[in-house]
């Protein structure tokens, strides 16, 4: 198998699975972003590649048309763009493209699983449970969420749908506005992304949410680099420049707020359902994307309207479906399935992970309390306590031990 990599990270994990569940000996080329990785990388296979089990490769668009187009490659793993899967399949410059789809010639006739990007979009649910400790506690959620590797994944949120008339809209995006503060906006160094930047910032309503910790967010040096987080509130349907918001993905520290009408007749949980209801469909129908949705959703709505709820979970056409909780939490745990929903091909085909074999999956599900306790945790916004947390949490993975899980949790609940 060959395997082209991902550039906003460098976790190979659909290379082992294709090694150890499909018995494949693969060849895994790194994105040229991830470059410096390489001999990291070289280093943790080294057993697997002194074996004959596994080759590394690097470089550029040459490099991968090479892997790709090889004889002895009977099938291709490739987590990019939608850009990058054209390319593989059909040529590398937009006449060639035309060309072999013109003549129904594609370069390559092997198997292909495409991880693809999508617009994901978060739907905010009304409900009697929603005050202003959980609008504060959702709202730093999608913060973070969003600011998660500066924007640079493809579950990060990008379009929040809210109720029009909601009584905590405004409240809500006024923490929002201060949680995106709390965090300076990273480097710009992934292709591509101060370009789509730039757009974005000259859409209608947008707003460049500034670092309250100053213009440079504590480090003068950096801060000609940094992208600062977007909010753009109110978005209308109706309007065409502002359309692109559902259909290219940013890639950058983007977020869109798009009220729908929700009418509140009866003032019980049956109006949140429908809202819920509307939303789904007015994604499927608008937004462009199979990959992960996110639901914030109270726990009492749920209840009362499960089999109702469970239903609509099991039918919404997205990969990844997160209540209460960001998505991309579903990568970490292999067991699970990661990929568009089958037959929504915009966020590609084809699924990883699923180390417990299940048959046939459709979609993962996560789900979280309205007020998860632990999500907090989760959520680490600063860059300083973020490298201590990761570091030893990496020691705890390796010798795992009492002494290196107090280090852990000295680090993520009092950040020493």
């Amino acid at each position: 198998a060959g395997v082209l990599g991902a550039g906003n990270f460098d976790a190979p994990c659909e290379t082992l699975m294709e090694m150890f569940f499909k018995s494949r000996v693969c060849i895994y080329k790194s994105n040229p972003t991830n470059a410096l990785t390489d001999s990291v990388r070289a280093k943790i296979f080294e057993p697997l590649i002194s074996k004959g089990y596994l080759a590394h490769l690097s470089g550029g668009g040459a490099v991968g048309s090479a892997l790709t187009t090889h004889p002895s490659i009977d099938e291709i793993i490739l987590t990019g763009s939608t850009e990058t899967l054209q390319k593989v399949k059909w040529g590398s410059t937009a006449s060639e493209q035309a060309k072999n789809r013109k003549n129904n010639t594609p370069l390559v006739n092997k198997p292909i699983c495409a991880e693809l990007g999508a617009v994901t979009p978060w739907i905010v649910v009304p409900g009697d449970q929603w005050n202003r400790r959980s609008v504060d506690k959702h709202a730093r959620a999608v913060a973070f969420a969003k600011m998660a590797l500066n924007g640079y994944a493809c579950v990060s949120p990008q379009l929040l749908l809210v109720a029009e008339n909601w009584e905590w809209r405004q409240e809500f995006m006024d923490r929002l506005r201060y949680w995106l503060g709390q965090h300076p906006g990273g480097a710009s160094f992934y292709p591509g992304s101060a370009e789509s930047h730039s757009f974005f910032k000259s859409l209608p309503n947008a707003e460049v949410i500034r670092p309250l910790g100053g213009e440079d967010g504590g480090d003068a040096a950096f801060a000609h680099r940094r992208q600062h987080p977007i909010l753009i509130p109110n978005v209308s349907t109706d309007n065409e420049e502002q359309n692109v918001l559902m259909q290219r993905e940013a890639w950058c520290p983007v977020l869109a707020e798009v009220p729908l009408p929700y009418d509140r007749l009866t003032n019980d949980d049956k109006d949140s359902m429908q809202f819920l209801k509307s939303a789904v469909q007015f994604a499927e129908k608008n937004v462009n994307g199979s990959l992960s949705t996110c639901i914030l959703i109270n726990d009492r709505i749920m209840k009362k309207n499960v089999k109702e709820f469970d239903a609509l979970i099991a039918s919404i056409p997205y990969g990844i479906v997160g209540v209460n909780i960001f998505p991309a939490y579903a990568f970490s745990m292999s067991k699970l399935v990661w990929g568009a929903y089958p037959g929504y091909t915009a966020s590609g085909h084809g699924k990883i992970g699923n180390t417990s074999l299940f048959k046939n999956p459709e979609k993962t599900v996560l789900r979280a309390p309205f007020m998860n306790l632990g999500r907090k945790s989760m959520e680490v916004m600063d860059a300083q306590k973020h490298y201590l947390v990761a570091s030893r949490l990496t020691k705890q993975t390796l010798c795992p031990g009492y002494l290196n899980l107090g280090k852990v949790s000295a680090a993520l609940f009092l950040g020493i």
